[in-house]
């Protein structure tokens, strides 16, 4: 018996058996695609309305070959088709969507229902952009674990630490092309050399990555891996600049939120609380250049934890904005406060320079009219 036939079995007997609880039944994978050989397993999954109303997962040898048929909700299959799980992200799990094979749909409905979720994994180059970013820095830990494992000579956690970090540039890369991927288990490497958009020697580096033995070069390789992806990265955020009116806006709003920053830096000053005052300063001299780098640059980097300061205090430094972190290491809390209130003040300076309008008021009738007009 071939696959596709075994695959037409198990979906007879699945049905047969759970006729009301199996909605969708996908077959996926090689044999999905009619390349299947010797050595391939066979890969299906139901969607089923409730987890608990079917003895799905089969697992078992035929012949030799392995047989997986699983089963998810809609609710899971719908976080499967959006790609935001860890376990099953959009590289791999569009696949499941794309390529697979609708064996049985229980009615038009669900056919319906299913083929909405294939809608849904198609992206746009914005949300895959959040996506990167939110992922993007899970990536250091892996050269630590490397570190690690060099302290105990441990020669296999440390090549299953560079596989972790080139996977998480292969679900990056997939996203950055906005294109999902076929295999799994590295095998998609090669679909991911054949990218269009790659960072700088990303097959060599990870040729290199995936072979040595030697501690130190798997470190210096990683390092330059994830340094050649932020690069590509930074790139192409430049895609999503905002229109003038929407970063004007964007601006104005958050001038409120930097403002009541400054505020606890200076109430932490006056308690003398280091911590609070450590953690506020240093969170809102970043988040201020980013905000000058997106208004005055063009650079879309209103993003947590991917910027370095360095690479966009030009736009901080242009409005002689004072260094917060000055009088932080002396616990010097004047100091702080005279340079929180100076940012508060150029930063006020800044906006109604620039014709900003910031909603400020004095009295209650002016709150009144300004709800009576906002458009909600």
């Amino acid at each position: 018996m071939k696959l596709l036939e075994l695959a037409g079995f198990l979906k007879d007997q699945a049905v047969r058996r759970f006729p009301n609880e199996i909605a969708i039944i996908v077959l996926y994978g090689s044999t999905a695609q009619a390349i299947d050989d010797e050595y391939s397993d066979l890969d299906m999954f139901a969607i089923v309305d409730n987890q608990e109303e079917s003895n799905l997962p089969w697992e078992f040898l035929f012949q030799g070959h392995t047989v997986d048929f699983w089963k998810i909700d809609w609710n899971q299959a719908e976080l499967m088709a959006l790609g935001i799980q860890d376990s099953s992200p959009w590289a791999v799990s569009a696949a499941l969507f794309n390529n697979g094979k609708v064996l049985y749909s229980r009615s038009v409905f669900d056919k319906i229902r299913f083929d909405s979720l294939v809608e849904k994994t198609k992206r746009n180059q914005e949300e895959n952009f959040k996506q990167i970013i939110n992922n993007f820095n899970s990536g250091y830990s892996h050269l630590e674990e490397i570190t690690l494992a060099k302290n105990n000579n441990d020669l296999l956690s440390a090549r299953w630490a560079i596989w972790q970090l080139i996977n998480k540039s292969v679900k990056n890369l997939s996203l950055i092309n906005n294109s999902f991927l076929t295999k799994n288990w590295g095998v998609n490497l090669h679909e991911v050399f054949q990218f269009p958009i790659l960072p700088i020697n990303y097959s060599k580096l990870v040729i290199n990555l995936s072979t040595t033995n030697n501690f130190d070069e798997m470190l210096k390789l990683g390092r330059e891996l994830i340094h050649n992806l932020r690069k590509l990265v930074l790139k192409k955020q430049q895609n999503f600049i905002m229109n003038q009116a929407n970063k004007e806006k964007a601006f104005c709003n958050n001038y409120i939120s930097m403002k009541a920053y400054a505020n606890k830096i200076i109430s932490a000053c006056h308690k003398r609380d280091i911590f609070a005052v450590s953690y506020a300063a240093t969170e809102l001299q970043i988040w201020i250049a980013e905000e000058l780098a997106q208004y005055e640059g063009n650079l879309v980097v209103d993003v947590d934890n991917f910027n370095f300061f360095d690479e966009i205090k030009a736009f901080y430094n242009q409005l002689m904005l004072p260094d917060l972190m000055e009088g932080i290491a002396q616990k010097n809390f004047e100091e702080i406060e005279k340079n929180a209130n100076e940012l508060d003040f150029r930063l006020h300076e800044f906006c109604k320079n620039k014709n900003l309008k910031i909603s400020s008021f004095i009295n209650i009738n002016e709150i009144e009219n300004y709800l009576e007009k906002k458009v909600i």
